[in-house]
């Protein structure tokens, strides 16, 4: 787990939401769109984060910060988790690198960069968890354990639909049309 990455995506969000069950000494840190575990660090509260994250003293009152209990859906497994696929392709769209995934409600999109606390860690998979407001929350795991839980990218419109079809339409075409260098040489 890398924590400087953590902490980067709760700089550029101005945003620290830290998840705690005292019982079992467990906290979660991330910025209100992803949550990853902290591990052999000690109990942090406000004042500590500031301080592992380098935020000057000055600049604190910028940050939203919050703490909340955890919830069931930080659990290694939920009755509602089911594997999903990644597509094997990202986007660039509004300054960020989506990821397309198919989930059981259609395709949804994370930001790669929620990916990068995590990048140290080899062969991670994807389930959705469906909440109880029925929206899909992504759950990451490094086999049995759960390593990160990360909201869907907000980008499906219908203008962004037409952009998509428009690329496919064009790559049709742009494969219709290719020639191979043998075509050339029977010329």
């Amino acid at each position: 787990m890398k924590i400087k990455a953590i902490a980067g995506l709760c700089k550029k969000a101005k945003t620290i939401v830290l998840h705690y069950d005292e019982e079992k000494e467990v906290q979660w840190l991330g910025d209100g769109y992803a949550s990853y575990p902290l591990l052999n660090l000690p109990w942090l509260v406000e004042e500590n984060i500031f301080a592992m994250f380098d935020v000057p003293e000055d600049k604190q009152s910028k940050f939203d910060i919050s703490s909340k209990p955890i919830t069931a859906l930080f659990d290694s497994t939920t009755k509602t988790e089911s594997a999903i696929e990644s597509c094997k392709i990202s986007i660039i769209a509004h300054d960020c690198e989506l990821l397309p995934l198919q989930t059981s409600l259609g395709l949804v999109f994370i930001n790669a960069a929620y990916l990068k606390p995590v990048s140290d860690m080899e062969l991670l998979d994807f389930y959705e968890r469906i909440m109880e407001d029925g929206k899909i929350i992504i759950a990451v795991k490094c086999g049995l354990f759960l390593v990160g839980l990360i909201k869907p990218y907000d980008i499906i419109r219908e203008g962004f639909i037409e952009g998509l079809e428009n690329l496919t339409a064009q790559c049709k075409t742009a494969l219709h049309n290719q020639t191979t260098p043998s075509d050339e040489m029977e010329d």
